[in-house]
């Protein structure tokens, strides 16, 4: 059995444990929707756990199903060590702005810098379907417009567009590393070579070199392709105030080429 449609049975919290047991054992089903069931928070949790140890599943509908930001919480927690589930639907919960936040720092988390981002979830493509997360507990405030704006966006950018069919490791470290650059080089999309300029040079050496050993070549070649006419630039500007500022820029560069390099040797 691949599928499982267990809609509007007033299956509750302990329900759901069952429901979780199964999953924590079954290598099958694809889909699973307890979508209009008081399963509540508690439920919620127990099917989190469950996440962390399956591999099979694609879609788990809990959509109108009385799950508050505690339950939200645990599942975005949980989703951090799924590689396989795609749609978490959850629209019609009373969820708060706290709640979204935690799917927010669920797919692109930057506590830690690089090391809590490359942490994230980097598999999942949507938290609802046709209907909004909206809810009494989440108002359309301007702020959290702009919180769901940018969690729609991150998915979008980076776990939809870099998303494979067969889940590949290679898929996953693609989006990991367009979330890293979107971090270090502003979060606006495709705007990364103008703020490079204003990045400490140093850093760049290093973030390429870690994207090198743990990202993709197809994505720090972007970042070093546009690399001589920012050098040019910093150099033509550094002329202006002393000829040290060029030996410190051809060291950089030097450094840059070694971390290229080697990431095309692998």
């Amino acid at each position: 059995m691949q599928e499982l449609y267990l809609e509007r049975n007033r299956i509750g919290s302990e329900g759901a444990t069952c429901i979780a047991r199964l999953l924590c054992k079954d290598g099958h089903l694809k889909i699973v929707s307890l979508a209009h069931n008081p399963i509540g928070s508690l439920g919620a949790m127990a099917l989190a756990s469950s996440l962390e140890q399956n591999r099979s599943l694609d879609r788990l509908d809990l959509s109108y199903c009385d799950i508050d930001d505690l339950g939200v919480q645990k599942l975005a927690q949980s989703l951090k060590h799924n590689t396989t589930l795609k749609y978490l639907k959850i629209e019609g919960n009373p969820i708060s702005s706290d709640g979204v936040y935690s799917l927010f720092k669920c797919i692109y988390d930057t506590s830690d810098g690089i090391h809590s981002i490359w942490d994230c979830n980097h598999t999942i493509r949507g938290f609802h379907g046709q209907h909004p997360m909206y809810s009494p507990s989440f108002p359309e405030t301007n702020a959290n417009k702009l919180l769901v704006k940018k969690l729609t966006e991150i998915l979008a950018t980076c776990n939809r567009r870099y998303y494979s069919a067969l889940l590949s490791k290679s898929s996953r470290k693609i989006a990991a590393s367009r979330k890293i650059l979107r971090y270090y080089f502003k979060d606006e999309k495709f705007e990364y070579i103008s703020c490079l300029e204003e990045t400490e040079e140093k850093l760049v050496p290093n973030v390429i070199g870690w994207l090198g050993r743990y990202g993709d070549v197809g994505i720090v070649y972007e970042v070093v392709r546009d690399m001589p006419w920012l050098v040019d630039h910093k150099r033509n500007r550094r002329k202006k105030d002393s000829d040290s500022g060029d030996v410190a820029m051809e060291g950089d560069i030097a450094m840059v080429s070694e971390n290229v390099k080697e990431v095309e040797s692998r």
